[in-house]
């Protein structure tokens, strides 16, 4: 785990244009991302930083990506072109309000992609919960290579029955006024942010991180500490990046700094024994069978 370095929009932004969905079930949808276009107009959206997997296979990838990062740039402007206010130095507790009456919470915070492996029988701290497909990574690679910015959908399980974490951090800081409140749109219910900064909250996080280490190691002594909810493509991908990087870098002769920052990966973490998360079955329709 580490402490990353969080943009947040600065002040007049509409944070409910700002904030995009990320689901599965708008994958093939163009029609729900034409009409997101649209509401968005001109404002700064996230939704000029992503490319949606529905226009992964599409000719225009190449196009799509300059203009992601031509964004990226405008919205790093300093002045009254840029979007963002000062970086923070910290980790965002949330609180997240569904459409459903649900509330679920989540610790934003960076993870160490050589702590991470996703193939199968691995006993690295994070792993995967699904298998990963190789041949979906290098499209993605695309996106990632050379951007500046990140806004991974990427979600980590932690088996913390005791709620030492996420829900201890949310007692603590919670009392304070969030750093933003918005609703989501359409339809997803809204989210509310407070800062985690401070000496005194990493040893705390990092108390708890421990007690959840211990009762989470094997017979072989391995630990699992995080298993990757959703986003495992996203953070497979990273994983794709920083090591190309490395290696290549390694190869021309020259020093990877140990805290570069393409070794992490923005993520959400959210306790599995949250209340508001629920696992539901996925059904599936075969067509063209006898």
């Amino acid at each position: 785990l580490s402490v990353p370095e969080i943009l947040l929009p600065r002040p007049g932004v509409d944070l409910s244009r700002w904030a995009v969905i990320a689901c599965d079930q708008y994958t093939q949808d163009r029609d729900y991302w034409d009409s997101l276009a649209s509401s968005v107009g001109s404002a700064p959206s996230t939704l000029k930083l992503i490319l949606p997997e529905v226009y992964l296979e599409d000719g225009d990838r190449s196009d799509r990506l300059s203009r992601i990062r031509a964004a990226m740039g405008r919205c790093l402007e300093d002045g009254s072109g840029g979007v963002f206010a000062p970086p923070l130095k910290g980790m965002i507790y949330l609180e997240r309000s569904t459409a459903y009456g649900r509330g679920r919470k989540g610790l934003v915070a960076a993870i160490d992609l050589d702590a991470y492996d996703w193939r199968p029988g691995s006993t690295a701290p994070i792993r995967a919960t699904e298998a990963t497909i190789v041949e979906r990574i290098p499209p993605r690679m695309e996106i990632r290579r050379g951007a500046s910015l990140e806004s991974p959908p990427i979600m980590l399980l932690v088996n913390d029955p005791e709620r030492t974490l996420v829900e201890a951090v949310g007692e603590r800081v919670s009392a304070d006024k969030p750093l933003y409140s918005t609703e989501l749109k359409p339809d997803a219910g809204s989210i509310k942010g407070w800062l985690v900064s401070g000496d005194r909250e990493m040893e705390l996080i990092a108390a708890a991180m421990s007690g959840i280490a211990a009762a989470n190691t094997g017979a072989d002594g391995s630990r699992f500490l995080y298993a990757v909810g959703d986003g495992n493509h996203s953070l497979a991908t990273a994983k794709a990046v920083w090591d190309e990087f490395r290696t290549s870098e390694l190869a021309a002769g020259r020093q990877v700094p140990a805290n570069h920052p393409a070794r992490y990966a923005l993520v959400e973490i959210v306790n599995l024994y949250d209340r508001g998360l629920t696992f539901e079955p996925i059904h599936r329709v075969v067509f063209g069978t006898d």
